[in-house]
């Protein structure tokens, strides 16, 4: 049995103010914690956003749950 897993994903979006107007809004789906056991295992390095998922904007991960660029909260 083949089963794939979509692990991140990003978008292009637009802030209202500021000079970069145009930035990258990516959420990460946390990975099943059998693949997590099994990387361990096979002394896989995964970072911690790939683990319990998350969020990031222009390649950076954002920490709690603001959003101030998409003026919202990211829900857990």
């Amino acid at each position: 049995m083949l089963a794939l897993l979509n692990l991140h994903m990003e978008f292009q979006r637009y802030r209202k103010t500021g000079p970069k107007k145009r930035f990258r809004f990516g959420i990460f789906a946390p990975l099943p914690k059998d693949f997590v056991k099994l990387c361990s295992d096979l002394e896989i390095q995964l970072g911690p956003s790939e683990i319990k998922g998350g969020m990031s904007v222009d390649g950076v991960d954002v920490e709690g749950n603001e959003l101030p660029d998409l003026d919202g909260e990211w829900m857990r």
